[in-house]
This record gives structure tokens, sequence and C-alpha cells, in this order.
């Protein structure tokens, strides 16, 4: 069912203005070192080990090297590094989209290093 996707590509549009996740969706970008990453997600949606789970998911092999959280009000910042890198380099953004209780969309992106823009999705499990 491709609709997740879609939904997540328009939360990405609005992750890009700056705006907060919605309580389904966690949010993630790659700083320009291309090693640090950092998100936020919305307590009311995940809890912590969810969250922790899911962002594994932008790691090539799932294996965090740091992670961390920060509680705000709203959200909860998370920054964290993978242990083996990633696929997506610096400046690349990795989003999520919960589309069951165990489940979540991805969406991706990010440039293929020559400039061009690039864009994957699928389904992780959690």
């Amino acid at each position: 069912m491709k609709t997740p996707h879609i939904a997540l590509l328009a939360a990405l549009t609005l992750a890009a203005c700056g705006g907060p996740p919605p309580v389904d969706s966690i949010f993630t970008d790659v700083r320009g070192d291309g090693t640090t990453i950092s998100g936020q997600y919305n307590a009311a949606g995940f809890s912590s080990a969810e969250a922790r789970s899911i962002i594994s998911n932008v790691c090539t092999d799932g294996v965090l090297a740091t992670y961390g959280e920060q509680p705000t009000e709203t959200i909860t910042l998370v920054q964290f590094t993978c242990a083996n890198g990633h696929p997506y380099g610096a400046n690349a953004g990795v989003n999520f989209k919960r589309t069951g209780p165990n489940t979540a969309a991805f969406s991706a992106i990010f440039s293929d290093g020559n400039g061009n823009l690039m864009a994957a999705q699928g389904d992780v499990t959690f």
C-alpha cells in the first residue's frame, strides 16, 4: 500500500519547514559531517525503546554507536551515530511514520554524491 509513503513524503516536506513531528512520526536529519544524526519524535506516539529501535534502521546494519535523548515540553530530541555508517550521506533526511503496532514506513531524501536528489522508501518492523 503506497498511501503511508505518500503521507510520509508530505511529512518530510513539513519537517523541512521546521514543524514538530506528528504523534505517529519520527524525523531525522544527517548533519553536514555525514556522521552525526539528529532527530525528534513525539513521546505521545512512541516509547523511548520504540523510537530507538525504529531509528536504528537509519544505520547500514541497524547498529547504533551512540544514542542520546533530551525530552522537551512538546517533543523528544535525539542525537545518534551509526556503528558502521549509513547509506544516505551528509545532509540527508530519513523519516518514519508508524503504520501499525510494530511497523513503520520510512522515506529518505538524499544526494547520490553527484548532486542528484534521490529518494528511497520502504517498511521496517520494530
